[in-house]
């Protein structure tokens, strides 16, 4: 992105927590700092604050690029957390002791699991935030794992085709109804200056458009970075709502 651009979020024609319509008597309040959430009241902002506040990032006007470039210290970050990961799946697959039925308990309490708790992304790709410290310690790590993992990804993106292409993707590739609606031109601008809401919407869309976009390249072999991401999607996946996945199993 060569200069500052200015995006604003379409408004909705109603109040997203009450479902009032905008009129003439109502119009609607937009969230000072994403832009992209919208409210009849300051009472209905204030209600859904507890579950916004995870998926609030700046999005600010003109948008400011803080990009970042690909490295060899990247590199490095994103395999090492591959690794940590990969070592987290072959417990879960391969670990004998743990009874097919008990599988999904004994996951979260696996000691390569929760060694996840002490791991540290070197600086500058460590991420600090306070909604990031309310989380539980192995958890925390997989997002920070998320942010890395997009960091990386736009980091590679280098030619006014393959941004086009990330766009298209962003816009185009639905995810579920609870997670973040991902404003593209941010995630591809700022792309280490996202919400935990945002990141966990952008680890379920690249999954999902993983395939799409192979085809598009003229192969249906999967690159170290799909694997990467589906390994931890199937392990976050499995945080947020245990069950049997024969990856990881």
């Amino acid at each position: 992105m060569s200069a500052p651009i200015t995006v604003i979020p379409t408004a909705p024609s109603e109040c997203e927590i009450c479902g009032e319509p905008e009129g003439r008597d109502v119009q609607l309040l937009r969230c000072s700092t994403c832009k992209d959430r919208f409210y009849c009241s300051t009472l209905c902002q204030k209600i859904d604050w507890k579950q916004h506040k995870k998926n609030c990032s700046l999005l600010p006007v003109p948008l400011v690029p803080i990009p970042v470039s690909p490295s060899a210290e990247l590199t490095a970050e994103v395999e090492r957390a591959g690794a940590a990961l990969e070592r987290v799946a072959d417990a879960w697959h391969y670990d004998e002791t743990i009874p097919s039925a008990e599988k999904n308990g004994a996951k979260l309490q696996h000691a390569t699991f929760k060694s996840l708790a002490g791991y540290e992304v070197a600086p500058p790709f460590n991420w600090k935030s306070t909604q990031l410290n309310k989380m539980a310690a192995p958890n925390r790590t997989l997002h920070v794992f998320m942010r890395l993992y997009w960091m990386d990804t736009v980091s590679r993106v280098q030619t006014d085709a393959s941004r086009r292409e990330w766009l298209t993707t962003l816009k185009d590739t639905p995810v579920s109804e609870y997670l973040m609606t991902i404003v593209p031109e941010k995630a591809l601008a700022r792309p280490g200056e996202l919400s935990i809401g945002e990141y966990e919407a952008l680890q379920q869309l690249v999954g999902s458009s993983s395939f799409p976009r192979r085809v598009r390249r003229g192969t249906i072999d999967a690159s170290p970075e799909d694997g990467r991401w589906l390994s931890l999607a199937l392990i976050h996946m499995q945080t947020v709502r245990p069950c049997l996945l024969d990856y990881v199993t």
